[in-house]
């Protein structure tokens, strides 16, 4: 429900914004769909791509459809296009001289209520079936502000919401702090991602509302990023040192409450073809093992929706479905991270990875040796 195929977080990626261009993204984005299914997921929501120009669509819209096309191997995408911030924001990456890397509404980039409406109308255009915005800043940006400062008016987050869902199209909001998480909900969203700090208040909100939680344990630990967070600079250090005691918390009360998951593992940040590892922070913070495995299954289908899917049925074996079937060398009801080891993934009746009893053995064995 969360990754960015197209983003490598490393000590470049700044960088990368104004050097790599389209094309190298795409051959990335690509690279990390296939690294994506083979390790189990057949189908992923690609949520905001970070690119210099409008031309983004060409990454997980255009990545879309050569999946669909047989042109590459990789899950099902249901795009975003750009993610929807405010100047200066989350998503507007900041620290550039003036004039490098300016962007505006078709990139994502909108203040005010007739430029953000015009923002979401040409996320749609051009492909995107789910919007995402930027309701709160973030650990991994430079943007002015602290995370816990509301980037957006909440009329702004309304007409947001309120324009994707006058054409079916779902919302997401990247809320990681109080109180654009209160803001974000209350406008309308479909699925709130991270909500690193949750209040009681919020809670019953989203009950209320059946708001999905996106957690992105995997990122709040810290340990699982593309790069040590030690090697990261001090203002970002700072901030996710400042976020990870009440993200771990405000998942454990949303997993007693009973508050609707679906698993994102914000892949891009932390590592590709690593998703499932999320799976075991929900159980480690008092998930059950079967409803982690639904998590990423018949919830997350859920959240998704028909119409994101273009009308395809997954998250369940059943006729009608898409089969869509992975197996893995052992039974995850006992131990969550037997998903971290998949051995046969099928995507939509097509075998794209089948190994053999020795090649498990195998696979065990090199397991072990890492582990001594």
């Amino acid at each position: 429900m969360h990754v960015h195929l197209s983003l490598e977080l490393d000590d470049a990626m700044k960088m990368n914004m104004v050097t790599s261009g389209v094309a190298i993204s795409a051959l990335k984005a690509a690279n990390n769909a296939k690294i994506t299914l083979l390790s189990g997921y057949t189908t992923v929501r690609n949520i905001g791509v970070y690119l210099p120009t409008s031309d983004a669509f060409s990454v997980d819209v255009a990545l879309n459809k050569a999946i669909k096309q047989d042109l590459v191997p990789g899950p099902r995408i249901v795009p975003a296009g750009h993610f929807i911030s405010s100047t200066g924001g989350h998503g507007d990456i900041t620290g550039f001289a003036p004039s490098v890397r300016e962007l505006d509404y078709r990139s994502g980039i909108a203040d005010g209520v007739e430029e953000l409406q015009k923002a979401v109308r040409y996320q749609i255009k051009y492909g995107a079936k789910v919007i995402k915005f930027m309701a709160t800043g973030g650990v991994i940006s430079e943007e002015g502000g602290v995370p816990q400062s509301p980037q957006f008016s909440a009329e702004e987050m309304k007409v947001i919401c309120d324009t994707a869902h006058r054409v079916g199209i779902k919302c997401a909001a990247h809320a990681e702090t109080e109180p654009g998480v209160h803001l974000a909900i209350r406008a309308g969203v479909d699925t709130l991602e991270h909500g690193f700090q949750l209040t009681r208040e919020d809670i019953h909100l989203m009950l209320e509302k059946q708001v999905y939680l996106i957690p992105t344990a995997l990122t709040a630990s810290l340990s699982e990023l593309y790069i040590p967070f030690n090697q990261m600079p001090d203002n970002i250090r700072d901030k996710g040192l400042l976020q990870q005691a009440s993200a771990i918390e405000s998942l454990k009360k949303a997993i007693k409450a009973g508050v609707k998951i679906a698993s994102g593992s914000d892949a891009g940040i932390s590592q590709h073809g690593k998703n499932a590892k999320e799976l075991y922070y929900y159980v480690k913070y008092g998930m059950s093992t079967l409803t982690a495995i639904q998590s990423a299954t018949i919830h997350a289908a859920d959240a998704l929706g028909d119409y994101a899917l273009d009308g395809a049925k997954v998250g369940q074996i059943k006729p009608s479905y898409e089969a869509d079937i992975i197996a893995v060398s052992g039974n995850p009801l006992r131990d969550i991270k037997a998903l971290q080891e998949t051995v046969f993934v099928m995507k939509a009746g097509r075998i794209y990875k089948n190994l053999t009893a020795v090649d498990v053995k195998h696979l065990k064995g090199e397991q072990n040796n890492e582990t001594e």
